[in-house]
């Protein structure tokens, strides 16, 4: 966090995890979530934003409590930001969760393209296999969002599309 703070354009949104201190911050939100879901039985997910320093942090940040209550009970995440300008639900849903998107792309490219498969002795070979892999993938991201718009595949994993739509079956007499 410290290292952001001197560089041109650099900022952080990270996971945080709950501690003494936090829950006490956040007790009123919480509380207030529990107590709107005791009432109404309908799912409910506020957000609330405070400052607060570690013991190894040399300044206070900004920290947001995302509090879920539904049936399943109360699921308390906290994250902390450099981030300002924004909004608290904004920057939690839009920011934040983005960054598991990014992950999930990242394990559809390793798992389902396989491309984690370089085995070859020489870097351009394995350099060449990656594009190919990269390539497929653009060709089945594009595929997607721009062919499968409006249908139930646009929000498929890349494996999904392969088992449903790319394997066909074949019939040897």
């Amino acid at each position: 966090m410290d290292w952001t703070k001197g560089q041109y354009k650099v900022n952080f949104i990270t996971g945080l995890i709950g501690n003494q201190k936090l829950h006490e911050l956040s007790k009123i939100t919480v509380e207030s979530a529990e107590s709107f879901y005791a009432q109404n039985k309908n799912p409910v997910k506020r957000y609330h934003t405070f400052r607060y320093k570690a013991n190894t942090w040399k300044e206070q940040q900004r920290v947001i409590v995302k509090v879920e209550v539904n049936s399943m009970g109360t699921n308390i995440r906290y994250i902390v930001t450099d981030l300002e300008e924004f909004r608290t639900k904004q920057l939690y849903e839009i920011g934040y969760c983005a960054r598991g998107n990014m992950e999930l792309r990242i394990k559809d490219h390793k798992t389902y393209l396989k491309s984690d498969r370089t085995s070859c002795n020489r870097f351009e070979a394995n350099q060449f296999r990656l594009f190919m892999h990269s390539a497929a993938y653009v060709l089945l991201h594009t595929l997607q969002k721009e062919v499968l718009k409006g249908t139930r595949f646009v929000n498929a994993t890349i494996k999904t599309l392969q088992l449903k739509l790319l394997k066909t079956a074949a019939y040897v007499k």
